[in-house]
Formats: structure tokens, sequence, C-alpha cells
């Protein structure tokens, strides 16, 4: 469980003989003082992100795999310092592409570790304002 009410789900498939871990999440998108008061952290991003890199180390050690893909709704850019520690594990120092959702700002990451993508594309849906992201995946070794 993350700090707050958010979470992460976890699971793991076999790609081409290989064990993957793949996670979900869902991270607030702010530190409103609502959320400090009824969390009790100032910082209530970083929190998420700090604890969410804690699990995925933990769940990846436990299923013997260095394979992840995480996806999900950040809320935030490669470019927010409170999600630096996400975007570090995953090696990811400056987006080849930005999709833009309809806000302008990217908030929904597909994150690869030990993975490699050909491409993240997206689905513009008017039911939502997330777009669809997708990518075809190989594992690497």
């Amino acid at each position: 469980s993350l700090t707050g009410n958010r979470n992460v789900i976890t699971t793991e498939v076999e790609i081409e003989n290989q064990n993957v871990l793949i996670a979900c999440t869902h991270l607030e998108y702010s530190n409103f003082i609502h959320n400090i008061e009824k969390f009790g952290s100032e910082n209530i991003i970083k929190a998420q992100a700090e604890k969410l890199v804690e699990i995925l180390k933990e769940e990846s050690k436990s299923r013997n795999t260095d394979k992840i893909i995480l996806g999900g709704d950040l809320n935030n850019d490669t470019g927010n310092p409170d999600l630096k520690v996400i975007f570090d594990f995953f090696e990811i120092k400056k987006r080849k592409k930005n999709i833009l959702n309809r806000n302008y700002i990217k908030k929904d990451h597909l994150l690869l570790k030990n993975i490699e993508g050909l491409g993240e594309q997206e689905i513009v849906s008017s039911y939502s304002d997330h777009n669809l992201i997708f990518n075809d995946l190989f594992v690497i070794g």
C-alpha cells in the first residue's frame, strides 16, 4: 500500500520464457493541504513514489526477475522532482517521445526496465481524460 489512499497492483507473467513483473498504480496529483492533514506527509507525491520503488524492488527480488513493466497514471511528467526516484529506477533521463494528454501534461506512463519497447503510441479517446498507451515489447536476454 502506498502513502495515502493509493496502491500498486503487481503480477508476474512469462514472456519469451522469462518472468516479467507487471505493476500498475495511480498516484496523487497534488500535495494539497487536505492530503497533508489526512495522510501525514508534507509531500505525499514523493512519499508515494519512494514507496512504489521500494515495492517494485521487493517484488522483483521475491519473484527473481529484473524485468519490470510499470503502467499507470503518475499525474506528472519526467520533469517533476517528486517522481525522480521512479524515473531514476527505470533509468529514464529524458523521454524520446513526449505523448501529451488533453491537458498538455504527460501523466500516463508505460515504463520499462530490462525490456525493450518498439515505440510508445497512444489512442485518443473521447470517453476519458486519459489516452490509451501501448507499446510492442520484447524481453532482453
